[in-house]
């Protein structure tokens, strides 16, 4: 098959690097094009050899509003691809939707929102657009799916968007466990606990910072940082103003995050927003306990004893204490790490996820 691949950008983060995953399993198998609204592709670098892939320089106005031109544009650029399926992921691909109209089955994936719409709070505005968009017969509903990797996006997309149930397709991240595959850790000091992840606003690592500066204190402790974004300058002058500098190690974003989760014996994530974070999925099968925020579908997704440390995003106290408990208590820290490797296991191979992707592309080609 031919596809077409829009993204927001492609900047190393969530969507790309399941994207990633899947076009290098997918192999010679499909040929694929994709676009960057924002012009970046770094996360070209992430897949193999041998997958056919192409880049395409959109040109995109940025605008507040859909843009017309866009859509023109974007109309053209499918009608000259002709692609089999058209793949696009989040708000930020939205004029797309209007522009295929008629022209080629759609799956659109949504992942999550950015700062505006964190902590469950709806954009009235886009909510709109989304339900006009997803739900409107003629656009021809039969030749479009919405792809869902959470149970949470998924009940947004069909109590607030008004997308059919038959139409949303739930598909867990899945990850290669034989890459992510469990470590031994030794016990050792200091204790580094560590998060992946894009360094945008909602992922709030600024709020680790200020909980990391309370627990090192007490505690022998390092924090390391992997991923990059408009974030890091201002992380890292933070990090300089908090005192703790030297305890912060900034890794920068890295093709493959399975020998830095090696390192790690804590991993946190204290974003706004989450759906199903992928970053998450693998520290849980390298077998790392979880201090993480209550948000999305990270409480379903941890074994049920590491949810004793899923907190209020806004709740620095219990981070603070939860990371000391158990950089003070390695058999705690065996004991759920293992458990959620197990699940990790169980439940988000990257098999079940290709196989999944693949049977979807063959219901909306058919």
């Amino acid at each position: 098959m031919k596809l077409l691949w829009v993204f927001s950008t492609f900047a190393i983060g969530g969507p790309q690097r399941r994207f990633a995953t899947l076009a290098n399993a997918f192999g010679g198998k499909h040929s694929h094009i994709i676009g960057a609204m924002d012009g970046c592709y770094d996360a070209m670098s992430l897949l193999s050899d041998n997958v056919a892939a192409e880049r395409i320089e959109l040109a995109a106005e940025k605008n507040t509003s859909i843009s017309f031109s866009n859509i023109k544009s974007f109309r053209r650029i499918i009608a000259n691809y002709s692609p089999d399926i058209l793949l696009t992921s989040n708000w930020g691909t939205i004029e797309w939707r209007i522009a295929n109209r008629g022209l080629a089955p759609q799956i659109h994936s949504e992942d999550g929102f950015g700062p505006d719409e964190a902590g469950g709070d709806r954009n009235q505005k886009r909510d709109f657009m989304r339900r006009a968009l997803f739900s409107t017969p003629i656009l021809k509903r039969k030749q479009f799916r919405l792809a869902a990797p959470s149970s949470v996006i998924a009940a947004i997309a069909k109590d607030h968007w008004g997308v059919p149930a038959a139409s949303i397709s739930e598909i867990p991240n899945g990850v290669d466990l034989e890459n992510f595959a469990p470590v031994t850790r030794i016990e050792r000091r200091p204790i580094t606990i560590g998060s992946v992840g894009a360094m945008r606003k909602e992922k709030r690592f600024d709020r680790l910072l200020y909980i990391f500066s309370d627990v090192a204190q007490n505690t022998a402790a390092r924090l390391l940082l992997v991923g990059d974004g408009p974030e890091r300058s201002k992380l890292q002058n933070l990090a300089v103003d908090l005192g703790i500098d030297e305890f912060v190690e900034f890794a920068g974003n890295q093709n493959d995050v399975a020998p830095f989760l090696a390192e790690m014996d804590i991993f946190a994530m204290t974003s706004d927003t989450e759906q199903m974070p992928i970053g998450l999925v693998e520290a849980m099968a390298t077998g790392l306990p979880v201090v993480a925020s209550d948000v999305g579908d990270i409480r379903k997704m941890l074994a049920d004893d590491n949810r004793q440390f899923v907190f209020d995003r806004e709740s620095k106290p219990d981070f603070a204490a939860a990371f000391t408990q158990l950089a003070n208590d390695a058999d705690l820290r065996r004991q759920l790490g293992s458990k959620n490797a197990s699940k990790a296991r169980a439940e988000y191979s990257m098999e079940k996820m290709i196989n999944a992707y693949e049977a979807l592309f063959a219901e909306i080609t058919n």
